[in-house]
């Protein structure tokens, strides 16, 4: 992809990107991962500036998952496993 800047800044100081190409997808693609890298960014900022927020709703998310672990049961007979009831 040939890109070039047109020293036009965008709102968080970066400079936008002109995409000199015909292909539609490759525009496509590249605005795709434009998306992704300001979408990680923001995450990342916000990670910055509360990161035990983050960590209190990452363990709880975590935690919810895992409920389903208290009612979990292993089968060891092998006619219960192999054969069709």
């Amino acid at each position: 992809v040939t890109t070039t800047t047109n020293g036009v800044g965008t709102a968080d100081g970066g400079e936008s990107k002109v995409y000199s190409n015909e292909n539609c997808l490759t525009r496509c693609v590249a605005w795709g991962l434009e998306a992704v890298e300001e979408g990680f960014g923001s995450f990342g900022k916000f990670t910055a500036r509360y990161p035990w927020t983050v960590i209190l709703v990452s363990s709880l998310i975590c935690g919810l998952c895992s409920i389903g672990f208290l009612r979990f049961e292993t089968e060891s007979r092998p006619e219960e496993l192999w054969v069709l009831q």
